[in-house]
């Protein structure tokens, strides 16, 4: 959602993160803007407590298909020229209709990123939470072997045991660099500031005053 001004959930989303973020740089407690709950316990940290939440989509590399595909002859009937006509109309359908299915064969084939999974996404200091139709799983910080932000919105992640995953959500960011804080400050999108949209900052300092450092929160310098 954009308002008139242009800010979005999305950019609310990074302010927040941003001040959960430099709170934690400066070794203080954390002290969200906002609070948000949720329909089930915490399960890492007695102390836990929920600091956002949002919607999410999860996506899998694979391909959906195998190459194969069925190829259908049949057979032309009659004589004639109205015999023949009709033949070879039907033989051009079955070609297109061969070709149709050869192609959609060979794209199910390629791997490509399938979104997979959707709900809503809960982040506390020491984990992420996933809700979606078939229950409740989490991920802690120490069960993320890697992560990188490939673009706003989108973690590339991979968790303990399993295959890469591309996680979609306005809290992105906020799952990256708590895992990042937490196991990896030296990962170079910390490093320099480049976890943020660039340009982000600058953006935010013209809605609202800020001390977020500008023109990078390099939370690792």
């Amino acid at each position: 959602m954009t308002d008139a001004s242009g800010w979005t959930e999305h950019d609310s989303a990074l302010w927040m993160t941003c001040e959960i973020a430099a709170q934690l740089a400066r070794g203080g407690p954390v002290d969200p803007p906002r609070r948000f709950t949720a329909p089930f316990p915490p399960a890492y940290d007695p102390s836990e407590e929920f600091w956002a939440g949002g919607t999410y989509e999860i996506a899998r590399f694979f391909a959906a298909g195998d190459g194969s595909y069925m190829h259908h002859s049949g057979a032309v009937f009659g004589g004639g020229l109205f015999g023949l006509a009709l033949g070879a109309g039907m033989a051009a359908g079955r070609a297109v209709g061969n070709s149709s299915r050869r192609k959609a064969a060979e794209a199910a084939a390629t791997p490509r990123w399938y979104n997979v999974d959707a709900g809503t996404l809960f982040v506390t200091g020491a984990g992420a939470y996933l809700r979606n139709d078939r229950g409740i799983s989490s991920w802690s910080w120490f069960d993320i072997v890697m992560a990188d932000m490939v673009t706003p919105r989108q973690l590339q992640l991979q968790p303990q045991g399993s295959e890469q995953i591309i996680l979609t959500s306005d809290w992105s960011e906020l799952v990256f660099v708590l895992w990042a804080m937490r196991r990896f400050p030296t990962h170079h999108q910390v490093l320099t500031g480049t976890w943020l949209p660039e340009g982000w900052l600058s953006k935010a300092a013209a809605h609202y005053p800020s001390s977020l450092r500008s023109p990078q929160l390099q939370l690792g310098a």
